[in-house]
């Protein structure tokens, strides 16, 4: 048997080891946290950049920012107010797209850039605006620098994403892509399908399908609108030529218009006319 004194040794010892394990536990169980904290800032970090484009809902719910104070309405000239439009677009596509993607900066026109909202911390604004009174900004967009252009989405991604967001997808492909108009070259929607043989001939078919080439040849995407502004309109992206029309679903509920807009999701279909091999 060991002697008493030896049993107390070895319980000091015991102790004191097991008291330094402790100790060391602690030690790497903070540097571990400390180590937690720093990844976590430093995620924190990057994530906050302040020239990221922000989501669309998030801006006007938590930055100040009411529909119209930066880009929305840039396409409309100051003598035209046209209120009930600017209702529509604030309350059917602004306030309710829940993403950061860049839209059309001149909603209807020929220009392809596209803007969003960043914190009013961004020092780089590129042609924006700061929007005094609130937390926000608007830039003019650069996939070179990280943005996330809605024209750079094909049209069946962007019909996705209408219906994933409960938003008409006719709506979606509208603020990603320029409308070719009615200035140089006029060229409607009722043209393209003359051209292609889809409508009774009316004016110069020649010359539509002349225009209709150029277009193509371009290899972007255009709309071609209806003279009216609504459905149906086309879009020309190369070869390939879609029509976006009403849905079955919007004339049989379309008595109901109240339901129709509560569910504007399902008001919008998309078919390809012509050049359909890329079709998927």
């Amino acid at each position: 048997m060991a002697p008493r004194f030896l049993h107390s040794a070895l319980a000091v010892a015991t102790g004191s080891v097991m008291a330094l394990s402790a100790t060391m536990s602690e030690d790497a169980a903070a540097l571990l946290q400390v180590s937690a904290i720093s990844v976590n800032a430093t995620s924190l970090k990057s994530a906050a950049d302040p020239c990221q484009c922000l989501k669309w809902t998030d801006v006007y719910e938590d930055y100040g920012v009411l529909c119209g104070m930066g880009s929305e309405f840039a396409f409309l000239p100051v003598h035209q107010q046209r209120p009930n439009l600017k209702r529509q677009m604030c309350e059917h596509f602004f306030t309710r797209f829940p993403a950061n993607y860049c839209v059309q900066e001149w909603f209807m026109s020929r220009e392809r850039s596209q803007w969003c909202y960043v914190s009013a911390e961004c020092e780089n604004l590129d042609g924006g605006s700061y929007l005094a009174g609130t937390a926000a900004a608007w830039k003019v967009c650069d996939g070179a620098k990280g943005d996330t252009l809605l024209n750079t989405k094909g049209p069946h991604e962007l019909f996705a994403l209408g219906i994933d967001f409960k938003m008409d997808p006719g709506y979606m492909l509208r603020m990603a892509y320029p409308v070719w108009g009615t200035t140089v070259e006029s060229l409607h929607w009722v043209g393209v399908q003359q051209a292609l043989g889809l409508q009774p001939p009316t004016g110069n078919v020649t010359l539509k399908s002349e225009w209709l080439e150029k277009i193509k040849d371009e290899r972007l995407p255009w709309i071609l609108d209806s003279f009216d502004g609504h459905n149906p309109f086309g879009m020309v992206i190369s070869n390939m030529i879609l029509e976006v029309r009403y849905s079955d679903w919007f004339y049989e509920n379309v008595h109901n218009l109240s339901y129709v807009l509560e569910n504007e999701w399902k008001m919008t279909d998309m078919e390809c006319v012509s050049g359909c091999t890329t079709w998927h």
